[in-house]
């Protein structure tokens, strides 16, 4: 009788598993062609603003439906035991970064904190990525949820040794035997209501949902199960707290070794960060989704005014040309402008929360967005006021009623002149053409930049994380700071400013090429050369023959000169 009712409970377990497997394969399949349509729609048909919004809210739901469903295919892969894993090595600290970036935007629309902290900048790590990215996607939802709007979340990493981790953390380290390896701390926290004593071990068990509050939405039970399931075929451990003053923290630990897994687990490898590659973080910005449901047009431009009548007549004008974000105040238009990164800024003087010239103000002195060019629209004609605009950071100035020629015409001209100075800077630039006019803090910014940049130039490590910290600027904001000054990746600038030096030193030194690929910090002569080539369209030897050979044949010239006016000599 107990094995035929172990029987019968197996026979049970399997057929919920099917259950799930074929409910999940069958919805699949419908969902998507209920998301794809809409996203055609959204994108390419000519809809009112109120059509638009209902077709964004069942795009929203449509692709949560979908997370559900792939999430139930998930847990049914883990019970079944064919959930397998796919591990190359790659930097766990730039990971969770990109990850951190896909909720930014979330965290701004409701004010929430949300910070990432991580003592090391850098470590290689053997692991799934597409798995390790529904742990953070399961976790940070799960703290987005629980947490009230203006509250706080926090993502933190850490690296140990045995020993450090044991000491503070004895109870959940216990399975880590390996001293000779390092050890990766992962907490996410928030300040949310937090978990009841009693559930801390429970919210882990597939199905489980705790009580829910005013501000928590309701879920299926499975994220947490699938997360702890994921970081255990890591070889690791996940569980929550809810520590005093704040509300809920899940702690992943991590060793750190590829021998822990099998050889059958391992995919391709991939190419660990080095400042010679381009920086991956340049997806995020590709990817973007295009507000308003209009194609992906070369420049962004955001229109700030509370008038909708004269909002919507400056955007017809430009809306053919450029994509457009809109912002009824200037309030709004910060957490826009952070989150979006325009390449122009059209804005109302006169508006409620926060005017024009707060706004501009705040732009300007901020040094992740003050490179962005504003141009100022007000009824005030008296020249103090024209004045006081500018000293705030305005770049353009227009006054109301104003020809909608004359503003297309400021908005070409401007981003023309923006177009030159990447040029300059990005392309062409040498620490001899610093004295080029730009705006103060953009200038401020790139003078920083090269001081530091040259200080280290020799280091063929340079870190990007470090360089971020010297400046004063997240790695994310770096790399579109220097995008939109530059039109260059951070790596690709840091190259051209290595090759700007060699050549520099090839004209004013008698250094040998090899002794001065690894003054600019190149790790080989042979990339050095290569990249040289590409760069200056000549190799290095040969730059360095033609300018000593035209500098002796100006002396030559000079000596000349002088013994015709003075035989004697």
């Amino acid at each position: 009788m107990k094995q035929m009712e172990n029987k019968t409970k197996e026979e049970f377990y399997q057929a919920r598993n099917r259950l799930f497997a074929n409910f999940s394969h069958e919805l699949r399949t419908p969902l998507t062609l209920i998301v794809s349509p809409l996203d055609d729609i959204a994108v390419t048909e000519n809809l009112s603003p109120k059509g638009l919004d209902s077709v964004k809210l069942m795009q929203s739901n449509a692709r949560r439906l979908l997370r559900i469903v792939n999430n139930l295919m998930d847990f049914q892969k883990k019970e079944s035991g064919t959930m397998k894993l796919k591990i190359s090595e790659s930097d766990f600290i730039g990971f969770t970064a990109e990850m951190v970036l896909f909720f930014r935007e979330l965290a701004l629309s409701r004010n929430i904190q949300f910070e990432y902290y991580h003592t090391i900048d850098f470590v290689s790590y053997w692991f799934d990525k597409s798995m390790m990215e529904k742990v953070y996607f399961n976790l940070l939802s799960n703290a987005f949820k629980n947490t009230p709007n203006g509250g706080m979340i926090e993502v933190n990493l850490d690296l140990m040794s045995l020993d450090k981790l044991k000491s503070l953390y004895l109870n959940r380290a216990g399975k880590f035997i390996y001293d000779e390896i390092t050890y990766l701390v992962v907490e996410i926290k928030d300040s949310g209501k937090g978990i009841e004593e009693g559930e801390l071990e429970n919210i882990f068990t597939p199905f489980y949902q705790v009580a829910q509050n005013e501000y928590s939405a309701s879920g299926t039970g499975l994220g947490l199960s699938l997360s702890k399931s994921i970081i255990e075929m890591h070889h690791g451990v996940i569980w929550a707290e809810s520590p005093e003053n704040y509300g809920a923290l899940f702690r992943c630990i991590l060793p750190v070794s590829r021998t822990l897994f099998h050889a059958d687990e391992f995919v391709e490898e991939v190419e660990l960060f080095n400042p010679e590659y381009t920086l991956d973080i340049a997806k995020e910005e590709e990817n973007q989704l295009v507000e308003g449901g209009e194609e992906k047009k070369n420049y962004t431009i955001l229109v700030v005014e509370d008038n909708r009548d004269v909002r919507n007549y400056i955007i017809s004008h430009l809306r053919d040309t450029y994509h457009i974000l809109e912002a009824n105040s200037g309030s709004e238009a910060i957490e826009k402008v952070l989150n979006h990164f325009p390449d122009l800024i059209i804005t109302d003087l006169m508006m409620p929360k926060m005017d024009g010239m707060e706004m501009c103000s705040i732009i300007k002195n901020d040094v992740r967005i003050s490179h962005i060019p504003i141009i100022m629209i007000t009824a005030r004609t008296m020249t103090s006021d024209i004045t006081e605009g500018y000293k705030v950071g305005a770049d353009d100035y227009i006054t109301k009623p104003f020809s909608s020629s004359v503003l297309v015409s400021r908005v070409e001209n401007i981003i023309q002149s923006r177009n030159r100075l990447k040029e300059l800077y990005g392309k062409n630039f040498s620490l001899e053409t610093l004295g080029v006019k730009v705006t103060s803090q953009e200038e401020q910014f790139m003078q920083k930049l090269y001081h530091i940049l040259e200080a280290d130039v020799s280091n063929p490590n340079l870190n990007l994380d470090q360089l971020c910290r010297e400046i004063g600027i997240s790695r994310a904001n770096f790399y579109r700071k220097i995008k939109s000054i530059t039109d260059l990746s951070p790596n690709e600038f840091i190259r051209n400013f290595r090759l700007n030096m060699g050549a520099k030193m090839l004209r004013e030194t008698r250094l040998s090429v090899s002794d001065i690929y690894v003054a600019v910090g190149f790790n080989s002569h042979g990339y050095f050369s290569n990249c040289f080539k590409n760069y200056f369209g000549v190799s290095p030897t040969e730059y360095m023959d033609q300018y000593r050979l035209q500098k002796d044949i100006h002396s030559s010239d000079f000596i000349s000169g002088i013994n015709e006016t003075n035989p004697e000599n």
